[in-house]
């Protein structure tokens, strides 16, 4: 049935809507949103699931089927020096800096080539063959082929003794002097062997080192002693000669008088200076001051404040007077008398504490001038008598440095031959080897549970990876702060209805459930969209077909029925129109018609089911759409219907790869654009937007459509989804 409605007599006038700018977008926030990570991982919970099944799955098969080692242990302990027999030290005492240099230079030692090559000799390792990497299973450090077979008998053994230090281990105690040693090997007992011969050899060499340096210190310090004798020999009797030449007794051993003054001198001239520093520092800080009465030592004066308290209580007490007698009053003038004395008597004060200061200050620096004074004529007096004793004291220290030096050797060389006879060892054995039991890797509960760990961190780390890639419009954020489009709503997305009822018509089939709140909601961002209101043309687009821009314009139509409104929905789509399909209207007659002239718009019209609520059908699809939406035909179907309904609402074509919603933009009031989310990309919304900016079009906000529950982020849209929707948008899709 075709109706074009009246207006009715005391229906208010039609405001002409002008282009108003959209809702400000929010600053973004650098803060980390805990809500928004967790939306993530529930969107990418898949992804997190798998990783971490599988990264448990491959750890358990491989610790599975990995050959089993077995790790044999024992502990030594390793002292700085070793036991005192006698009380002498070994040539070795001293050689190293620090107990840290001596305990890691061991470590290294344990681990040495020359160690291991001496513990696969002794034990045969190489015949036996309980290396080769078919019973060993242990790879070579240097990344060599262990599957290949040695050519030669060199590089055999080099090989061998790699995958020797690779099964050995040095473990350090810390805080201690402790090191545990660890063989791994498939089979225990060569482990049990190993680590055994590894401990045996490493205190055999430890000795054998300490015999040789002993053997070698002995004749070299010999050799050295006699070379410091003939020296010593050679200086004492250079020094007899030069003291009796040039008629020097003694000068002592300890420092002379005149060095001792000097030193007592320019210590007290060091005091001095700094007593004339602190006092002239004090008196220029007074004098300096702009106003000397807030000087530290004014103001810290006992007297002084003692007499300003006076002199304020008679100030006090003035001012308290004055109120009843005049300053003329004898007792008036007695009091100023006494205040002015108070005043007087702190100025002479003040006065004295800066002559004081200045007093202090010139005696310090008179005392300073004449230790100075002082200090240069022993300083004269010193470098006459050491000029004359310069050569004597260079002879005198030669002597000395020689008899020292020669004594030193003398007595090391006695030390180093008793020393080198002991047999002591600074290392020993404190817990040995035992066969082990059970094989110590792998270690499958541990290997899984790392796998979990690792499994789980590393999906959450690729669900956050696939997500940032995922450009798709998931959040209002993505809008608002990324895009700078405000948002009007959220839309749920739900499933198709049982009953058959489609999601265009949620909102009178169902107007409790969750989609008809979600498009009330909507309905009120716009009334406060502009500060006229809704906007009263109001086009409804999309970047591309499919992500419910003409499911909304019937919505939102609907809900601004439900307020008493007239409502028109237009279908503007020429290319694809669905809203005959949606409403269950015919299609003979409509948009088309209208703009071309062949019938009138008021005949295009049609009512609905819905009370307010009239569409006008697309019509017949023509061949020119965009000529069509951009003649004048349409400019005027737009100002006409504008007086007759309270609000018009144009279900427009997509944006991308056509004109035609990029024309109606120009010819309604505003634009407001539908996003699905998980389905828009963001790069197409921001080609979207450049176009209708381009085309100068008012772009009031966004609608994103076809929100699932699974976001996890829409904290408004789930509370109405759990409490006033009560489930039953559900049923129903966006």
């Amino acid at each position: 049935m075709k109706y074009w409605p009246a207006r009715a007599a005391n229906d208010p006038p039609v405001p002409v809507q002008g282009r108003l700018p959209g809702f400000p977008t929010e600053p973004e926030d650098d803060e980390i949103d805990l809500r928004a990570l967790w939306a993530v991982l529930r969107r990418r919970r898949w992804i997190v699931g798998l990783f971490f099944l599988l990264s448990v799955i491959i750890a358990f098969v491989g610790a599975y089927l990995a050959t089993p080692v077995y790790r044999a242990s024992l502990m030594l302990q390793i002292d700085r020096e070793p036991v005192k027999i006698l009380d002498y030290q070994g040539v070795t005492e001293g050689d190293l800096k620090s107990d840290k240099d001596f305990y890691q230079t061991q470590y290294e030692l344990l681990r040495s080539r020359a160690l291991a090559k001496r513990v696969i000799d002794q034990l045969g390792l190489a015949e036996r063959g309980v290396l080769e990497p078919e019973r060993s299973g242990v790879r070579s450090l240097l990344g060599l082929d262990d599957g290949r077979a040695a050519r030669d008998e060199e590089n055999r053994r080099r090989i061998l003794v790699e995958r020797f230090l690779e099964a050995l281990s040095v473990e350090p105690v810390k805080r201690s002097r402790l090191v545990r040693i660890h063989f791994d090997h498939p089979d225990p007992k060569v482990a049990l062997e190993v680590v055994n011969a590894v401990a045996e050899t490493y205190m055999d060499m430890n000795i054998e080192r300490r015999f040789e340096a002993s053997a070698y210190a002995k004749d070299f310090i010999r050799e050295q002693l006699n070379q410091v004798k003939a020296r010593l020999e050679d200086s004492e009797r250079r020094l007899v000669a030069f003291a009796r030449e040039n008629e020097i007794v003694t000068l002592g051993e300890g420092r002379s008088v005149d060095a001792q003054r000097l030193a007592e001198i320019n210590l007290a001239l060091s005091r001095a200076e700094q007593a004339r520093i602190e006092a002239e520092s004090r008196y220029l800080q007074v004098v300096g001051q702009g106003s000397v009465i807030g000087a530290p030592e004014i103001l810290d004066s006992p007297v002084i404040q003692e007499l300003k308290k006076a002199k304020a209580r008679l100030e006090a007490e003035y001012n308290e007077k004055l109120l009843l007698y005049k300053p003329a009053y004898p007792l008036m003038v007695e009091l100023r008398g006494r205040i002015d004395e108070l005043s007087v008597q702190i100025e002479q004060e003040r006065r004295a504490i800066i002559a004081a200061l200045q007093g202090s200050y010139l005696a310090a620096k008179q005392q300073e001038d004449l230790l100075r004074k002082r200090l240069e004529e022993v300083k004269q007096e010193l470098l006459a008598l050491r000029d004359r004793s310069i050569q004597y004291n260079i002879l005198q220290r030669e002597v000395k440095t020689n008899r020292e030096l020669y004594n030193g050797l003398l007595q090391r060389l006695k030390e180093v031959g008793v020393a080198g006879g002991v047999d002591t060892n600074n290392v020993s054995i404190v817990d040995p080897a035992e066969l082990p039991l059970a094989p110590y890797k792998p270690r499958i509960p541990f290997i899984v549970v790392l796998a979990a760990v690792l499994g789980l961190l590393g999906g959450v780390f690729l669900a956050f990876v696939v997500d940032f890639l995922d450009d798709t419009i998931q959040r209002p954020e993505d809008l608002e702060q990324r895009l700078g489009l405000p948002l009007f709503g959220l839309i749920p997305a739900v499933e198709p209805s049982e009953e058959g009822v489609d999601a265009a018509l949620l909102s009178v089939a169902e107007p409790t459930g969750a989609v008809a709140e979600a498009y009330r909601s909507v309905r009120t961002a716009l009334l406060f969209a502009t500060p006229d209101g809704a906007p009263k043309v109001l086009q409804i687009t999309s970047a591309a077909a499919g992500e419910g821009k003409s499911t909304s314009s019937l919505n939102i139509a609907v809900s601004f029925t439900q307020m008493g409104q007239k409502v028109l929905l237009v279908d503007a789509d020429l290319r694809n129109p669905s809203l005959h399909h949606l409403t269950g209207l015919p299609n003979h007659t409509g948009l088309s018609n209208v703009i071309v002239g062949e019938t009138d718009a008021k005949d295009a019209v049609q009512a609905t089911s819905v009370t307010g609520l009239f569409v006008m059908t697309s019509g017949p699809i023509p061949p020119n759409p965009a000529e069509l939406l951009g003649g004048p035909g349409m400019a005027e179907l737009i100002e006409r219907v504008r007086g007759h309904f309270d609000y018009v609402i144009v279900d427009g074509p997509p944006v991308l790869g056509l004109a035609d919603a990029l024309v109606l933009a120009n010819r309604v009031d505003a634009t407001l654009i539908t996003v699905s989310a998980g389905e828009t990309r963001m790069g197409h919304l921001e080609a979207v937007l450049k176009r209708l900016r381009h085309a100068h079009a008012h772009v009031i906000g966004g609608l994103l459509c076809k929100v699932r529950e699974d976001h996890g982020d829409h904290s408004y849209y789930h509370a109405y989804y759990y409490y006033g929707g009560e489930g039953e948008g559900r049923r129903a899709t966006a």
